[in-house]
């Protein structure tokens, strides 16, 4: 189904939101580090983005979705909070909804590195057993 040298269109919903991103943080001058910094530039220029990229994005809505929304000022459209500043340079709700749609395959990727792990394990131990 995939490998780490797929890539992943960009909708461009995420691309819209992530510049909404990069504008607010613009405006307020915080929100979103060197990492989400380059995640977001990605988004807004790449038509596709690969695997590692995919990885710190799921990762990101994995560690934030419970977090940043319900925080204070999260909507606040004149204060932003830092969350929703970085929510959105990731690619916002688009981005969100797209990261669960990476995330069943980068975990399919992932479930398949494993299984090669064990079947070389396995191999190499009747490769000990045999001689």
């Amino acid at each position: 189904m995939g490998d780490k040298r797929d890539r992943y269109r960009v909708p461009k919903g995420v691309k819209k939101e992530a510049l909404q991103g990069r504008d607010l943080r613009a405006m307020h001058g915080y929100g979103g580090g060197k990492v989400t910094k380059r995640i977001n530039k990605k988004l807004r220029y790449q038509k596709d983005i690969g695997y590692k990229t995919a990885v710190s994005i799921d990762t990101y809505y994995r560690r934030h979705e419970k977090v940043d929304p319900p925080a204070k000022n999260f909507n606040n459209k004149k204060n932003p909070s830092k969350g929703l500043i970085m929510w959105k340079m990731m690619g916002g709700d688009a981005g969100h909804r797209w990261s669960r749609q990476l995330q069943k395959s980068l975990d399919v990727i992932q479930k398949k590195e494993r299984l090669n792990k064990i079947n070389t394990t396995l191999e190499a131990i009747q490769l000990g057993m045999v001689r």
